[in-house]
Parts: structure tokens; sequence; C-alpha cells
């Protein structure tokens, strides 16, 4: 796990102060794959994704997973994450390059989950997560959608499709998915997405899935799971994180990397939002800082 910090230009005060504010309190995992393994790190209960690592080659030189074909889950195995609390906040994120346009199908999902989940769909024997996902069309491959899919022990739940995007063939995407606890079993997750250009380091500060809504607001679910292992103290304080590639020899997102977990300690007065700005703004400023 490495945080690699260069100098600050080009950061907003406010991403810089939010940055160190919460690096003070905060569960960090950044993975970019430059020396670290993939296969010691993440590991599936089924379906486990199986790409090939380089450890140069990625965005400003850094490691990147490719070679990933058919379905697969990929779970953090060496930290979890406490979400049982009311105002305890996760943000997740990954880099992805969209390499193949020939065809759709593709999908493409980040989410939290209780131990041994996967994001397959496998229904009632999954045990409970909460996850976006990026989807293709198989019409237009570069339309895509993002829609969120939970299961909580007992079925999956899919929904909340958002209005489609047209995403540009060789550029690398962050793709940000933010889970906040809201109290009495309820959580809201946050689903954001950036354009990084060709190279992986020209971020955009344009949140396309906001872009597209037409209210200026974030593209945002909020859940309620009747005894969901995601917000009941047994399981929610020993959360995995983890993402999983559906891909298509055909089409959709082919490499990987900067596999990022933050998380935030709850603020004193909650507010659904303001940790999940506050906690953004900060790794969007460590990407920032990465990019010089």
């Amino acid at each position: 796990m490495k945080r690699s910090l260069k100098k600050l230009g080009g950061v907003t005060a406010t991403a810089t102060l939010a940055l160190f504010a919460v690096q003070s309190q905060a569960q960090n995992v950044t993975e970019n794959f430059s020396s670290d393994l993939y296969s010691s790190e993440f590991s599936a209960a089924a379906n486990p994704l199986s790409p090939s690592q380089s450890l140069t080659g990625g965005p400003g030189g850094a490691g990147y997973l490719s070679g990933v074909t058919g379905d697969g889950n990929a779970i953090y195995q060496n930290q979890t994450w406490d979400f049982s609390q009311s105002g305890e906040t996760i943000q997740e994120s990954i880099l992805s390059q969209y390499t193949t346009a020939s065809g759709g199908g593709g999908q493409f999902q980040l989410g939290i989950g209780a131990p041994n989940f996967v994001m397959s769909g496998a229904g009632g024997s999954t045990p409970a997560f909460s996850s976006f996902r990026l989807s293709t069309s198989t019409t237009g491959p570069e339309n895509v959608k993002a829609e969120y899919q939970v299961d909580n022990g007992s079925g999956t739940i899919t929904g909340g499709q958002s209005v489609a995007t047209t995403l540009t063939l060789g550029d690398w995407y962050l793709f940000a998915v933010t889970f906040d606890n809201i109290g009495s079993g309820s959580y809201t997750m946050t689903a954001n997405l950036y354009n990084y250009g060709g190279t992986g380091t020209t971020p955009s500060s344009i949140d396309l899935l906001t872009a597209l809504d037409g209210t200026g607001t974030p593209f945002e679910q909020s859940v309620t799971l009747s005894g969901s292992p995601l917000t009941t103290a047994t399981d929610a304080n020993d959360l995995y994180a983890g993402f999983r590639v559906n891909q298509p020899s055909t089409s959709g997102f082919g490499e990987f990397t900067d596999f990022d977990v933050l998380d935030p300690a709850p603020a004193p007065v909650p507010e659904p939002g303001v940790m999940a700005l506050f906690g953004l703004s900060a790794l969007l400023g460590v990407r920032q800082l990465r990019c010089k």
C-alpha cells in the first residue's frame, strides 16, 4: 500500500486542507499495483478475477492490471472497514481505461460488503453487499449508465439507472462511490465519474454523472434494508471493499490502477453529504498530487 505525495502545485486550498485533515483521522488504503502483488492482496469467495499485473506503464509510470476477461470479483483482503455507526462514511474509487468499443455488454462495479461477498448476482446465497456499477449499452458501447445494486443476503435489488453518458475510447476514468450511514438502518450511496484523459494524469473537475442529471446534484440513492448486515453491528463493523469486472471480449474497461478506500471518522454532528464531499475532495486531492 503506497501513497505517493509529490509537489502541491495545482491542488486547490480546499482539497489540500481536506486531504491533511482527513488523513489525520482516517483509515486509508491505496493500491496502484506498482510493487505490491495483486494476487496476495485480492481474492474472492466466487469467480475470482485473474488479471495480469504490470509494475510499470500505467498512468504516471505506476503499475496497472490488464488482461481482464469474463466475469470476476476482486475483494481486498488486508483490511476491513467499520460502517456500523451513524455518520460513518466509506469512499471507494478506482482508475480504469476504456479500452474496447466494438460491442456492448460490459460491466464495471465498485462496492462494500459482509465477509465473503461477491458482486456476481448470486442472489440469496450472496452475503450482503452494496454497490454501483457502470454498464455499457449493447447498442452503443460508449454509452454507459450507472445503477445501484444491493443484496441483503436474501436477494439482489438492482435499479436507479442514470442517463447514459458517452465515453472516449482510450481515456482513463475515475469511478468513485461514497457510502454514508445516516442511521436507523439506512444509508445513502453516491456515484461519481471523472475523465482523466488519455494518459490518466489530466483529471477533469466535471462529474459526468452529475452533469447528466440535469439538477446539478450527484447521482445518489437512499437505501433502507431491514436488518441489513451493512448497517447492523454484527457485520457492519467488519466490511470489505472490492470491485467486479464483467467484460466480454468486445467491450468495456480493460486496464485498472489506483484502487483507493478512504474511511473518515464520523463527524461530531453528522450531516449526510457533508462528509461525502469532504472525503471525496481529499480523495481527488490525492490523485491530483499524484498527477504532478
